[in-house]
């Protein structure tokens, strides 16, 4: 054994402390892309910050055709699909979406991929921890980008018209 486990194994915990298992990828920079199904992926951005827009681009390798057409499965207002891209190897598209993340805990939605001339579809499962504001800030994983930061709804100047006494 690692001489630098064995003093990490020692170690007393608390119930605050975050370990990763040896075979986990949530550590690694890049976002995790995993096949589900045949024709599930399960695309993990990592953790996001609330109230802030984010971009991702990824690229998924599958077997539909160049001829895609893309859109957020029911009527997201916190994802929207930006591009579909072919791959230069032909296999597989690069896709660019948008997520406003509003709500702090897990972000889930999905994102529907189908070829009218083959009759299929792909649904991509986008997994994302967002973060309130007091919970530090995240390292972002390569291919998610920061647009903007939104306006905090959560503090009271914000919620209200009143301009106070005169």
């Amino acid at each position: 054994m690692d001489p630098m486990e064995e003093v990490i194994e020692d170690k007393p915990t608390t119930p605050h402390d975050v370990h990763f298992s040896k075979d986990s990828d949530s550590h690694t920079s890049s976002i995790a892309i995993t096949k589900q199904t045949n024709n599930t992926w399960l695309i993990r951005l990592g953790f996001l910050l609330n109230n802030h827009k984010y971009s991702a681009t990824f690229a998924v390798d599958h077997g539909l055709g160049d001829n895609v057409s893309c859109a957020p499965s029911g009527n997201s207002l916190n994802l929207s699909v930006q591009s579909v891209e072919p791959l230069l190897t032909g296999n597989g598209h690069n896709v660019t979406i948008n997520i406003t993340a509003l709500k702090d805990g897990l972000f889930k939605e999905s994102v529907i991929i189908s070829d009218a001339t083959e009759n299929e579809v792909l649904i991509l499962v986008i997994c994302a921890r967002i973060l309130k504001k007091n919970q530090g800030t995240p390292m972002l994983k390569e291919g998610v980008h920061s647009l903007c930061m939104l306006d905090d709804m959560d503090s009271d100047s914000q919620q209200s018209d009143w301009q106070g006494f005169k």
